[in-house]
């Protein structure tokens, strides 16, 4: 008698295939950190106008411990300190994430590899107008240990999968759940470096009290929230960093509340809350860095985008969080957030960069005279290769609008009507950018142009031409091959 136990796979052939899995993450995650070990060469092997030669390299390597010593009797730049660190993290996490679950230990001769790439580029720097720095040794091995043993306590502790994050392992509810768990762990300690580093850790109040009465170009603890408004065009980048920088962990937590069943928005905004909290406090004790009440303010702000653009991607994966939610009312909300999503994509880059009139009048007067109301004049008059290329990146803008706004049509049932969702793109895109263009009249330095609501269309109608195209060619080659009867 067929047993249905002799159509499941053995545990030994299971195995083998989750060790091939394996392999294969390893082989991918090698393959990044090599283009990473890229990255760190262009970044700090570029050769200025200095002179180079071989006789003068050789001279600074034979140099190289008399700086030792010079550079640890005195103190070395903080800032050149912390980015040593931060750019040999993520080399360090690749590495443990190509060893896997397996064979990653955190006693390996690969916890040493920062130091050999890291002494690699220093003897190379002595070839180039730079010189060998012996504390970018350390600082550069430091961050690389530090973003090893990161990966390696999210897969002791959490039993964290990098093969999962490739998607080349099998998506268990339970292992993906301790994925994203071990990848919420990863994030909160590379943003706690990233805010805490050089860690000139001081427990001093006398010198806690100076930062608090700190009299130079910019105060050391801000408790006005509103202080970076004031402050320009940085001001505002800064608490856009602050926001973005808190929506990554915000969504990991929604996804993990997602799985479980409980997609929670209190849990989240507790959880970010907590977290900036906790490190404004924490910075408090680092002499070069700076408190900002700011960050606490934004905390919630980022956690709700964050939960919401998790929220999106889960429904848009077709997972309900309601039950007896229809798939098609699942992809329009996901195809509406994602839409309104990309539109605020569009709204940063028009409004970049963040300066803004508050007079009315002046509005009116640049919308009355300072304005081009006559399509194209401007990119006629100038007869030049960028004004060719503004009309070519207004139209490519809004060509993922347009394929957004195809799909949406055809979940609400407008899939035959194809000349309706072309105009209905390429209307979509015109209203949105003439909004954008109006704002344009309340940001300082910025023109508005009737030409671009014109392109705009145009991008949004290739948008959703293009899509139709790709849809009509799938069809025409998944339909059966007709024969003779």
């Amino acid at each position: 008698m067929h047993s249905p136990d002799q159509d499941r796979p053995s545990g030994d052939a299971e195995d083998a295939r989750g060790a091939a899995r394996e392999a294969a993450a390893g082989r991918w995650f090698g393959v990044l950190a090599m283009l990473y070990v890229g990255f760190i060469a262009a970044a700090t092997l570029s050769v200025g106008t200095g002179e180079v030669s071989l006789s003068k390299g050789l001279r600074k390597l034979a140099q190289f411990h008399l700086a030792l010593t010079s550079q640890v009797e005195t103190m070395h730049d903080l800032r050149d300190i912390a980015t040593n660190i931060l750019l040999f993290m993520p080399l360090g996490a690749l590495m443990a994430a190509r060893l896997g679950r397996t064979r990653l230990r955190w006693k390996s001769w690969w916890l040493t590899l920062g130091v050999f790439v890291s002494l690699a580029v220093e003897i190379a720097q002595a070839f180039t107008d730079r010189s060998p720095d012996p504390v970018d040794l350390v600082t550069n091995g430091g961050g690389y240990v530090l973003g090893f043993l990161l990966v390696w306590g999210a897969v002791r502790r959490f039993d964290f999968d990098p093969a999962l994050i490739l998607g080349l392992s099998r998506a268990e509810a339970d292992a993906t759940v301790r994925t994203l768990r071990g990848a919420l762990f990863i994030y909160v300690c590379g943003y706690m470096v990233l805010l805490l580093v050089p860690f000139d850790l001081t427990v001093s109040l006398t010198r806690i009290h100076a930062k608090l009465l700190a009299t130079g170009q910019e105060p050391r603890i801000l408790l006005d929230p509103l202080y970076h408004l004031r402050a320009g065009d940085d001001g505002v980048l800064d608490l856009l960093y602050a926001t973005i920088g808190i929506m990554p962990a915000a969504a990991l937590k929604a996804h993990i509340d997602a799985r479980r069943g409980r997609a929670s928005l209190a849990a989240v905004l507790w959880l970010c809350t907590v977290l900036a909290t906790s490190l404004e406090l924490a910075q408090v004790f680092i002499v070069s860095r700076t408190v900002d009440i700011a960050n606490v303010v934004l905390a919630p702000l980022g956690a709700l985008l964050g939960w919401a653009l998790a929220r999106g991607w889960e429904r848009l994966r077709g997972m309900p969080l309601v039950k007896d939610e229809s798939t098609t009312r699942i992809r329009v909300y996901a195809l509406v957030l994602v839409a309104l999503g990309y539109v605020v994509i569009l709204a940063v880059l028009a409004w970049a960069p963040y300066r803004f009139e508050t007079d009315l009048d002046v509005v009116v007067r640049k919308l009355r005279e300072d304005s081009n109301w006559v399509p194209f004049r401007l990119h006629f008059e100038q007869h030049s290769l960028p004004a060719i290329r503004d009309l070519l990146e207004e139209t490519a803008q809004f060509v993922p609008l347009g394929l957004i706004i195809h799909l949406l049509a055809v979940q609400l049932g407008l899939a035959r009507r194809k000349v309706l969702i072309l105009l209905l793109a390429a209307g979509t895109s015109a209203v949105v950018d003439a909004g954008l263009e109006l704002s344009q009249g309340f940001c300082i330095g910025r023109v508005v142009d009737i030409t671009d609501v014109i392109v705009a269309a145009v991008g949004g109608l290739v948008g959703a031409a293009l899509l139709a195209l790709l849809v009509e060619r799938r069809r025409d080659h998944s339909a059966p091959p007709s024969g003779p009867d």
